[in-house]
């Protein structure tokens, strides 16, 4: 169970903005940021992983170069041949040397969707969020075409990136959790998968001492039950189907979800199915339409076999809405003409 893991993760792969988020980072990993070459990146101290993080660390460089091919040369620097019109936020650079490995990845002006609401202080206009997951799950679709698995959906790793003068486009980061599953037709999901708790990932937890509201959910919080359950039917591509619904409701509200809860109590209330996080937003007056409601109870249902897939959810009237609506910085920041 995902209880029982030693290693807590947290669901941050990307700086905010140039600052890094939280107060307990992991010791074997540091964060660069070079405005001057507009590039950040992630150090990993090889020494201060154990066996278990570095074969984790090697499988997820060699899945990422499957992806973006590269080169990796000791004392160099690889470039990646990643396209403009990329999904994901795959890295631009990666180094070698004798004692860490150096991940380089574009900064961009806007950050994450996480980013956003921590400047704005609160959550998205309904528009916002169905343009935001709309364009979300049009990335996720083809990873899972591909059988391929994020694992770590939340509004930190949707990546708000200029497009041109005035469209934003969104890309999925935070790719350490990448993961592969069997095709439909054998019947099986995944149920092997290494746990996503490596420090090379550099990911953070908050004290259970915080006070910060938008930082104290443990990362499980947006976990599908099958993922937190690890058994032998094991999770596939419906539970980042489940993710996404709670990252729907963390942007419409401007909350983590499961707010404040230890993690044994996200553990109870996912799997025993007690409840999901309300679409009520505290101290506004902004109620969630009935297509988001159905929107958003669809991806969180407990059973993964009743959750849609993302090609069925991209044809639900409000996705569709959420797709005809320019992704622009005046959407996104409420901000009127």
């Amino acid at each position: 169970m995902i209880c029982d893991q030693e290693f807590s993760l947290a669901s941050l792969d990307v700086p905010l903005k140039g600052e890094l988020a939280g107060i307990y980072p992991s010791i074997a990993v540091d964060h660069v940021i070079d405005k001057g070459s507009g590039l950040w990146s992630k150090v990993v101290n090889l020494d201060l992983c154990d066996r278990a993080s570095l074969s984790s660390l090697m499988g997820n460089l060699s899945f990422i170069q499957s992806l973006s091919p590269f080169r990796l040369e000791s004392d160099d620097t690889a470039k990646s041949t990643t396209f403009p019109g990329a999904n994901l936020s795959l890295p631009l650079k990666v180094k070698l040397n004798q004692t860490s490995l150096t991940f380089s990845y574009k900064l961009t002006p806007y950050g994450s969707a996480f980013d956003v609401m921590e400047e704005k202080g609160r959550g998205f206009s309904e528009a916002a969020v169905a343009a935001i997951i709309a364009r979300a799950l049009k990335c996720v679709e083809p990873l899972h075409d591909k059988q391929i698995l994020h694992r770590n959906l939340c509004a930190r790793h949707l990546l708000l990136v200029p497009d041109d003068a005035s469209e934003i486009r969104l890309v999925l980061c935070g790719l350490g959790s990448l993961g592969i599953f069997p095709p439909a037709y054998f019947g099986v999901s995944r149920n092997d998968l290494p746990p996503v708790d490596h420090a090379w990932r550099g990911w953070q937890v908050p004290s259970p001492n915080t006070k910060e509201p938008s930082v104290c959910s443990h990362p499980a919080a947006w976990y599908a039950p099958e993922v937190i359950a690890q058994d032998f039917l094991g999770y596939s591509s419906p539970a980042d189907i489940y993710s996404l619904g709670l990252t729907l409701a963390e942007m419409f509200t401007g909350t983590a979800p499961y707010n404040g809860l230890s993690l044994s109590m996200i553990t109870l209330k996912t799997l025993l199915n007690m409840e999901v996080p309300s679409l009520d937003c505290e101290g506004t007056d902004q109620q969630p339409s009935e297509g988001m409601q159905e929107v958003y109870s669809i991806c969180t249902q407990h059973r993964p076999k009743r959750r849609p897939t993302a090609k069925q959810l991209l044809q639900h009237p409000w996705l569709q809405w959420g797709l005809s609506l320019p992704l622009t910085k005046q959407l996104i920041y409420d901000k009127k003409d």
